[in-house]
């Protein structure tokens, strides 16, 4: 799998290649109006922005529950608790 950068590479490579191309042709041509296209979407694509796999808001809220949870069984472990530690945990959102 290849890296942001290296998509990026390879796109501006076909960036500077079909622009060469360009430079020799009339623009009256349509391999000329077939290529401006192509260029076009090239560009497009070098400026979108990969999706975040993970969301750091969703790790911060799993890491603080998880720790919730943790403290919450050490506690019980340690003492007796009499009432239900487990509403003190957050729900997850979907």
């Amino acid at each position: 799998m290849q890296t942001t950068k290296e998509v990026k590479r390879t796109i501006t490579d076909e960036i500077d290649r079909i622009v060469k191309e360009l430079e020799g042709m009339k623009p009256e041509s349509p391999e000329y109006e077939a290529k401006v296209k192509q260029l076009k979407v090239l560009c497009e694509a070098r400026s979108l922005k990969p999706d975040r796999l993970l969301n750091t808001d969703a790790l911060i809220a799993g890491g603080i529950n998880i720790l919730g949870i943790l403290l919450i069984l050490n506690f019980e472990k340690l003492n007796v608790m009499s009432s239900k530690a487990i509403g003190f945990v957050m729900k997850g959102r979907m």
